[in-house]
């Protein structure tokens, strides 16, 4: 039984870091997923975090995930905000940079900071992990919550923080490395000297004004950016000024990403020395571990990932001539694929239990209907139980996912087929996150 604050259930411990935990959570009352951050009252920081939030809730840019509810107990204190059903920027670009649409998320990203600072709220933390793509454009996690968990030592206002951040997000959506010295999912930038190189040195495809715009931005590159007179507006301009197109380039292009302890503390310095505190993004790590409520009792640095689930078997439920082939549904080649059957279920069995987020499926024509189904013990035939998403009308390639996430060790599929329809199945893709 899941665990419960308030009317919320939380499912899904994502990260936990010296006291403060992020759980996906499920609000039964609304029936959507949420998400759920956890702070002993306690800890030095909960009462700037309900501050923070409280102001972040009166935010209205629909690609802000709103902050929703504050709870208090005796011990703890919990800030609810929305839940984004996508992947974030470092998740897309992670092993595959670029980010093919940068202008108009980029855009879209510094339109809502611009946004949220005339009403007078700052994000303050961001990273790439933080902007969410989905289908209705970006969603932007972490106001009035990630700045509020980290101590800022430095001489770096919330605005200003935004200011570099955007930098940062841009470099990395090019690049999949991270260019500033915060904690994200994504490895370190490359490193010339002690200064990061410029995105056209890592991607030649690179054209426009990328560079320009990093290097107005980052520290990590020029010491003495961000100047005095820019803003978001003006890097506005600049994505406007020139539309940037970046060449396809394949993985295994990608230079290797390398980040030494001597460039390492080459880069903390000399940001240092031209700022004397520092004008960089270096947000110290959290404070002293506290154990709460519901069983924050470990450190840990991690990331929420979307990746393919590892799959133990895979069978079909149903009579089909190709019972013994299902296994090309899982060999990534479109040529190998499995005969559909009306009311036939094909049934993955997870290596262990995950949390299934979308299932990506390719078929050899367009037309049949299907249900999704994720459940922790095998079924035989279709029911209400875990119900990911259903398709009508099928194009050849399709994404199943819905308003919520389903954990269990079972994927099944139903097929329906129009009558005289003759199709068959490629590919079945599976995304979650571990337990």
């Amino acid at each position: 039984m899941a665990q419960l604050f308030g009317r919320y259930e939380l499912t899904e411990r994502l990260t936990v870091d010296k006291g403060a935990a992020w759980w996906r959570g499920w609000d039964p009352q609304l029936e959507r997923d949420v998400s759920i951050w956890v702070i002993s009252k306690t800890d030095p920081r909960a009462n700037k975090l309900v501050q923070s939030a409280t102001s972040a809730s009166n935010l209205h840019d629909e690609r802000v995930l709103r902050v929703l509810d504050i709870l208090n107990t005796d011990q703890e204190a919990a800030i609810v905000s929305e839940w984004a059903h996508g992947v974030s920027i470092a998740e897309r670009v992670a092993g595959r940079a670029p980010l093919r649409n940068i202008n108009e998320v980029i855009e879209s990203l510094g339109q809502c900071l611009l946004n949220t600072h005339q009403a007078g709220v700052a994000h303050g933390a961001l990273k790439p992990d933080d902007v969410v793509l989905t289908p209705s454009g970006i969603k932007i996690r972490g106001f009035g919550i990630h700045a509020a968990l980290v101590e800022n030592a430095l001489a770096v206002d919330d605005f200003q923080s935004d200011l570099i951040s955007v930098g940062g997000v841009a470099y990395a959506a090019l690049t999949a490395t991270w260019p500033l010295l915060t904690k994200s999912s994504l490895p370190p930038a490359t490193l010339v000297g002690s200064s990061v190189v410029l995105p056209s040195r890592v991607l030649p495809g690179v054209k426009g004004n990328w560079d320009l715009f990093v290097k107005s931005t980052l520290p990590t590159i020029n010491p003495s950016s961000p100047s005095s007179d820019l803003s978001i507006s003006s890097l506005l301009e600049l994505i406007k000024a020139d539309e940037v197109k970046i060449k396809s380039i394949a993985p295994d292009l990608l230079p290797p990403v390398t980040l030494t302890k001597n460039s390492f503390l080459k880069v903390v310095g000399i940001i240092s020395a031209v700022f004397l505190i520092g004008l960089s993004l270096v947000f110290v790590g959290l404070t002293d571990e506290v154990e709460t409520q519901i069983g924050i009792n470990e450190q840990t640095d991690t990331f929420l990932r979307t990746e393919s689930v590892p799959i133990a078997t895979v069978i079909i439920v149903g009579e089909t001539d190709d019972s013994r082939l299902v296994s090309y549904v899982l060999d990534d080649n479109s040529n190998t694929s499995v005969s559909l059957v009306d009311g036939m279920g094909i049934q993955l069995k997870f290596l262990e239990r995950r949390t299934v987020q979308s299932v990506e499926l390719e078929f050899s024509s367009p037309g049949l209907d299907l249900i999704a189904q994720v459940t922790k013990t095998a079924i035989t035939s279709p029911n209400k139980e875990g119900v990911l998403g259903s398709i009508k009308e099928a194009a050849t390639s399709a994404v199943v996912s819905g308003e919520r996430f389903f954990t269990g060790d079972y994927l099944t599929i139903w097929f329906s087929l129009p009558e005289g329809f003759s199709g068959r199945v490629s590919k079945i893709n599976v995304l979650g996150t571990a337990q």
